[in-house]
């Protein structure tokens, strides 16, 4: 074992906040040395309980109380696998529909859409799930997505229902989300991009047709 190698990794991460989630590609990308090498430090560190793998190439600083090991960042794990799979990784289901403040109701379990494909796995006992969706673009904009997510939660009724806060959050949009949300949603999309033009016409009931 390279003790210049071991010595530069648990330096790296000693440096990071305890709960925060680390990839793989982080920690290589701040360390002088081969892969090969790098992946060895990290295997010696989890197996030392100085770091914990959440998930492939995913680890996070363990963070202790005296009741045991406190359960990572969420929201610092999504980061993590954004940069890790070049991704945009937004809430789904009531998550999502809570974040628009449109209900209080509180999600059962964790879940998300993304434009790339990421297995879902366990932090703790909560499972983390991803669902793909195609029509979400390479560069799409958080704002763009979670808006998506939204309505393809909703359905086209429910969206009708609460359209006052889903043509507030739309006209949030800078005139260059709006076109990419408009681009997103054509084909069997096309009622999402009507629901806001509509709005804008003043006959939103058109849509029910």
């Amino acid at each position: 074992m390279n003790v210049a190698v071991k010595y530069s990794v648990e330096s790296y991460i000693k440096h990071r906040r305890k709960g925060e989630a680390i990839t793989r590609e982080q920690i290589i990308s701040h360390v002088s040395a081969s892969e090969p090498a790098v992946d060895q430090a990290i295997s010696r560190m989890a197996r030392a309980q100085k770091l914990t793998r959440i998930t492939a190439g995913v680890y996070v600083r363990p963070t202790e109380s005296r009741f045991g090991e406190l359960p990572p960042s969420i929201p610092s794990i999504i980061k993590s696998l954004e940069k890790k799979h070049g991704a945009v990784i937004v809430p789904a289901g009531a998550k999502a529909v809570n974040e628009l403040g449109i209900s209080t109701q509180l999600p059962m379990q964790l879940s998300y859409v993304s434009n790339k494909r990421i297995t879902p796995f366990f932090v703790g006992k909560k499972l983390l799930t991803f669902e793909y969706k195609k029509a979400l673009p390479e560069k799409v904009s958080h704002k763009v997505a979670l808006l998506y997510s939204v309505i393809s939660y909703l359905g086209q009724a429910e969206s009708l229902e609460n359209m006052a806060k889903l043509n507030s959050a739309y006209k949030q949009l800078t005139q260059s989300q709006q076109r990419q949300f408009e681009s997103m949603t054509s084909g069997k999309l096309k009622w999402m991009h009507r629901l806001f033009k509509e709005e804008e016409n003043g006959s939103v009931s058109q849509i029910r047709r």
